[in-house]
């Protein structure tokens, strides 16, 4: 019996090696990043801007079915992204802003921390449009924000979400507090520091007088969600 050798010890510990090692790998890094910027034709942005929303519309799509490539090429996005914020700012064809809402998004899953020089002005641009009550409309834009938000952090857009805050359109104000909820999701105390707890908790603590109650219950919630990550010491100025 001395001479048997039981392997079993070693061979869990070898098998779990391999399995923690094969989770630590991000299945992104494996993929093969897709170029799309010069498959764009060279009319692209001419036609983007085309009275005629059909052609509008086939520019998009073909930007929808580009960015929808799960890793994407790094390269110079501005001129594309300005132009995707410039439907959604101003076209007044909701179906065409939800397009360009999803082509943002993607646009930032597949280019991931590449993606963060667009990402403030996106999400300041996006905020605006929250003003649409079309539930396809408001859920691309929704997701916009979302993926933007992965590679940005609370002080780039503070100014914009205190804006949609004291906007007029009940809209705008009650998905940039569900926003900023999401957000504080996300968030450490480290990353609530004093000049973004202040502002952002005062204007959450704003909110609790609105008429309407669906903006009064979502503002509780993000103080409710705040208040978790901090504690209640810095929350008791609230």
């Amino acid at each position: 019996e001395d001479g048997v050798v039981d392997g079993s010890g070693d061979g869990t510990a070898e098998s779990t090696s391999v399995e923690e090692t094969v989770a630590a790998i991000d299945p992104f890094e494996l993929l093969e990043p897709v170029e799309i910027l010069s498959k764009l034709p060279s009319n692209f942005y001419e036609q983007l801007e085309s009275k005629k929303w059909q052609e509008r519309k086939e520019m998009l799509d073909l930007v929808d079915r580009l960015s929808g490539n799960p890793k994407l090429q790094g390269g110079d996005y501005g001129e594309l992204v300005r132009s995707l914020i410039k439907i959604v700012q101003k076209d007044s064809n909701v179906m065409l802003v939800t397009v360009a809402g999803k082509c943002l998004h993607q646009l930032a899953v597949g280019l991931r921390k590449k993606f963060s020089p667009y990402a403030a002005v996106v999400i300041g641009a996006v905020i605006g449009r929250f003003k649409e009550k079309k539930p396809t409309v408001v859920a691309s834009l929704r997701e916009a924000v979302d993926s933007a938000y992965l590679y940005s952090n609370l002080t780039a857009i503070l100014d914009d979400l205190l804006e949609g805050f004291e906007s007029k359109s009940p809209g705008i104000k009650l998905e940039t507090i569900h926003f900023v909820k999401r957000c504080l999701q996300r968030a450490t105390p480290a990353s609530l520091k004093k000049d973004i707890l202040k502002p952002l908790g005062g204007a959450l603590t704003k909110r609790l007088g609105e008429q309407l109650p669906e903006i009064r219950d979502a503002a509780s919630e993000g103080l409710a969600t705040m208040w978790k990550v901090m504690g209640d010491k810095p929350m008791n100025q609230f």
